[in-house]
């Protein structure tokens, strides 16, 4: 049994300390500890076997006639000699971060290749979430690369992932209103990393970049897109705009007492100082009773008002 196990990891026994299967009903744990050898550190490149402690690592492996199989790796942390830092040993089961073996994500990706299976069917045969193979998918499909735009816009969206409310990085070409690429994030280290997967050529083909106010944008355009021209989109100059006159409306509204009628011109009808003026009719009544309460004529035009204010 060991033997079939130590095959099926594609181990040799040379590389074990120690293994141990524990069998239950429908589920086979297999425990294992590798052999302490030279690891070398990824902080200064020394190669060191001092051993820090253990830690315990559960990671979904195979199904084998309808018995599924976990790994429960005993795996080391080493001790830096050179520089003190603590890192694990090499785990020849999975990639890093990751709670699945790499044969569960290879035999995932193999599945998916039939047109036919279904995300649900696949987790049922891999004993996955559905969730965890979508993620599978989007970690590892590969995609064909689409030629850059020559106008590229960044921009975000609101959006939840995994129950999380974030911020997510799409990236759209302004030619064609079509959305180019969706970054799960706008980091500026993940979207470094995406653009940084690219060909500089690739990169040098864009002539604008258009964003939104934001430096992080900014810096990873310098960066990453040296021969495009950056510029504001116009929504957000726009919006700066209104928002620097409503700060002078509000300052100059608030030197007048409450009940004047110069305060009471700011406040109501504002909106004839922000609206495009094609589209006021000047001579069309108003009535005043439907915004305050007056004493006076009940009926004036957009003309007087924006004259008096």
């Amino acid at each position: 049994m060991k033997d079939t196990i130590i095959k099926l990891f594609n181990l040799e026994p040379s590389d074990l300390e120690d293994i141990e299967v524990i069998s239950t009903d429908f589920t086979i744990y297999t425990i294992i500890t590798l052999k302490v050898r030279f690891q070398q550190c990824p902080e200064c490149g020394c190669r060191t076997k001092r051993v820090h402690d253990y830690r315990k690592r559960t990671l979904t492996h195979a199904v084998l006639n309808v018995i599924y199989t976990t790994i429960v790796f005993n795996q080391r942390r080493y001790r830096c000699v050179n520089c003190n830092k603590t890192f694990p040993e090499t785990n020849p089961f999975a990639f890093p971060n990751r709670r699945v073996s790499s044969y569960i994500i290879l035999r995932v990706m193999k599945m998916l290749r039939n047109p036919r299976m279904t995300f649900s069917q696949v987790a049922n045969d891999v004993n996955l979430s559905v969730s965890s193979v979508c993620r599978i998918l989007d970690k590892y499909a590969g995609v064909t690369p689409i030629a850059m735009p020559e106008c590229l816009c960044i921009d975000e969206i609101y959006t939840i992932k995994y129950r999380q409310k974030i911020y997510a990085c799409v990236l759209v070409d302004m030619q064609t209103s079509q959305v180019y690429d969706l970054l799960p994030s706008r980091k500026k280290v993940d979207i470094s990393d995406y653009l940084s997967m690219i060909d500089r050529k690739e990169r040098c083909k864009v002539k604008y970049i258009c964003m939104e106010m934001c430096q992080l944008y900014k810096d990873v355009a310098k960066i990453y897109f040296p021969e495009a021209k950056i510029c504001i989109d116009s929504f957000h100059v726009i919006q700066q705009i209104n928002k620097a006159f409503t700060n002078v409306r509000v300052r100059v509204m608030k030197s007048f007492e409450r009940t004047s009628e110069e305060y009471q011109l700011l406040k109501r009808f504002n909106w004839l100082l922000t609206k495009d003026s094609s589209r006021i009719n000047l001579y069309e009544s108003i009535n005043l009773h439907k915004y305050y309460y007056c004493v006076d004529s009940r009926y004036v035009t957009p003309r007087v008002l924006i004259d008096k204010m």
